[in-house]
């Protein structure tokens, strides 16, 4: 990987898309480049496809590489979480979920996140349908593993709206 964050971005990038030549879409390393350099907290609103899973696992392997704390993402679906899993391992990062259809796990996975066993990259995916309070009793364990350093949020989401885009 080259020295430069966009260097190592890009060659996050074609890594994990098995494509020597990928290059980012227009926007993708400007949003990158903000949460890693400038630790924006930002918005972003884009259409369905554009590759916002990019764009987050990229910045959240910068950022853990920089000794920053896990990643919290919320989905809707159970199979795009599944699909989000794969992913993040594509890019050398460790997903954990608690979803509506593993309760069994939530305390384990928990319990990884406050004695700080998830070390190298965690993702952890939470669907909507998950109780209120684990989702913000997993956020505390999130914050507190990742010590006592800044949080940088970033809220991406989609539309098929053209009023929007």
């Amino acid at each position: 990987m080259g020295d430069t964050p966009k260097e190592k971005s890009l060659a996050l990038l074609r890594s994990a898309l098995e494509n020597p030549k990928a290059e980012f879409r227009k926007g993708q390393w400007e949003i990158i480049e903000q949460l890693v350099n400038e630790k924006a907290h930002l918005l972003v609103v884009q259409r369905t496809g554009w590759g916002k899973s990019f764009v987050y696992f990229v910045a959240t392997k910068l950022l853990r590489d920089q000794g920053c704390g896990p990643t919290l993402l919320i989905s809707p679906l159970l199979a795009l979480m599944r699909n989000q899993i794969a992913a993040a391992e594509r890019f050398g990062l460790v997903a954990r979920t608690i979803n509506s259809s593993n309760h069994e796990e939530w305390v384990e996975v928990y319990s990884d996140l406050e004695q700080n066993k998830i070390m190298d990259g965690p993702v952890l995916l939470v669907d909507d349908m998950v109780d209120s309070r684990w989702t913000f009793t997993i956020l505390a364990a999130m914050l507190r593993s990742a010590g006592t350093g800044p949080v940088y949020p970033c809220a991406l989401t989609d539309t098929q709206s053209k009023d929007v885009l």
